[in-house]
Formats: C-alpha cells, structure tokens, sequence
C-alpha cells in the first residue's frame, strides 16, 4: 500500500505529465481547475512510476485497460498483476498485490449537507440507525468510515454501484482494524471471500482496503515514491 502526498513542485509535475498517456493528457487538460489538474498528473504520473518500479518497465510505457465496469488494469503483459487507486483532497493511496484481487477508498472528512436523509436513502437500515444514534459531531466520521468500506468493496468487486445493494459494513469501531463486510445473501455472517480493514492514513481522511480472500496477508506500506531522479525503482524497497 502506498501513501501518495499530491501537492508536488511545477518541475516535478511536468516531468509526471510527460508520462501519461496520450487519452490521460487530454482528459487532466480537459479539467477546468488548475488544482485538479496538478492532482490528476500527480495521482496517475506517481501510479505509473510506482506500477514501472514493480515491473522494471518504463512508466510511460504501461498499457492500462478498463474492465467492464470501469475498473482500470494492466495489459496482458503483467498477467495477475493487481492495482487500485483513489485519491481525495491532497492526497493519494495505491493498493498493489501480485495475486490478490484489491480495492482502496479514501475520503477527506468534510461537512455533509442533509447526512440523514443521505443515510435513510442509500445505506441499509441498520448502518442509518448506527450512524445517526452517534453524537452529532461523531456522525460525518461514521459516514465517511461506512462510505469507504462500501466503495472500496465495490472497486475490488468490479460491481459497480449495483454491488453497494446487498452489502452492508460496520459505521462505529475503531479504525486500523478488520472490519466485518455482511452480504445480505449471508445476513449477520461476514463474508469469506474478501477482507476489510478501515484505518486514518493522515489526520481529518478516512481509508479502506479491501483485499480477496479471508484473511489479510502481510501489508508493507510505503511513503513516496522518491521521484527526485529518473532511474529510481520504488517498487524494489521494503
């Protein structure tokens, strides 16, 4: 997993941008604000330098495809190789596996206009009730938590927005541990498939990472990548 800081000098950022993709460039230049384009450059630039770091390929030369449902992935040359990412405010976070299917959510933790009706609408009865038994300024926390653990399940799944349907997550507990993802086909049972852990990577941001399988394995987490030079390789450190 990789903690990815977004706010990068001018020189970097040009440096970042000659990298992406031609379909990449035009969408960042297609951007209206010039702070979502230096985060854009910065998010998919320092992605493309941390996948080439793990492959010993030259980032500029990494193929991406979307699936069917939009989740992004490598050609055909990197076969199993897994990638998710998401990025809020001015930070980023990579999750990279070898094997394991993978999905990341972050948020910045900000005011939410109309929280109650938000929860009643789109989250089960039960995570409405949890989070809005909470004391007030306990409640847009609770969201964020549940709302990542959501997402971040849905991007490892592939599902889309349709899969937020029959899931349902913990909204209270404390962050950096496992937290239960119930299917409704499985009701008051965590599912065995996929493994959840909801954590803080910086202070007022939320996160989840969702990985396959029943367990977690161990996680490595990495601050960067260094890009003060070219021929850097962060995806050989430990």
């Amino acid at each position: 997993m990789w903690h990815i800081p977004l706010g990068l000098p001018a020189p970097l950022l040009k440096r970042l941008y000659s990298t992406l993709s031609p379909g990449e460039q035009q969408r960042c230049d297609r951007l209206r604000s010039e702070t979502l384009k230096q985060r854009f450059v910065a998010s998919h630039g320092l992605l493309r330098k941390v996948l080439g770091g793990y492959l010993q390929t030259d980032p500029a030369q990494l193929v991406f495809s979307p699936g069917r449902t939009g989740k992004p992935s490598l050609s055909s040359s990197a076969p199993g190789f897994q990638f998710n990412i998401s990025h809020s405010g001015d930070l980023a976070l990579y999750a990279v596996s070898r094997e394991l299917t993978v999905g990341i959510d972050l948020e910045k933790i900000r005011p939410v206009q109309n929280l109650t009706p938000l929860t009643k609408r789109y989250f089960t009865p039960a995570e409405h009730s949890a989070i809005n038994s909470l004391p007030p300024d306990e409640r847009e926390k609770a969201f964020f938590k549940a709302w990542v653990l959501k997402e971040a399940y849905v991007k490892a799944t592939g599902e889309g927005l349709a899969g937020l349907h029959g899931l349902e997550v913990s909204c209270s507990g404390s962050c950096g541990v496992p937290a239960p993802l119930i299917l409704k086909d499985r009701p008051g049972k965590a599912s065995p498939a996929w493994s959840a852990l909801s954590f803080e990577p910086s202070p007022g941001y939320v996160a989840a990472l969702v990985v396959e399988g029943g367990h977690f394995r161990a996680i490595h987490c990495h601050e960067g990548p260094d890009i003060s030079t070219a021929d850097d390789q962060p995806g050989r450190r430990d």
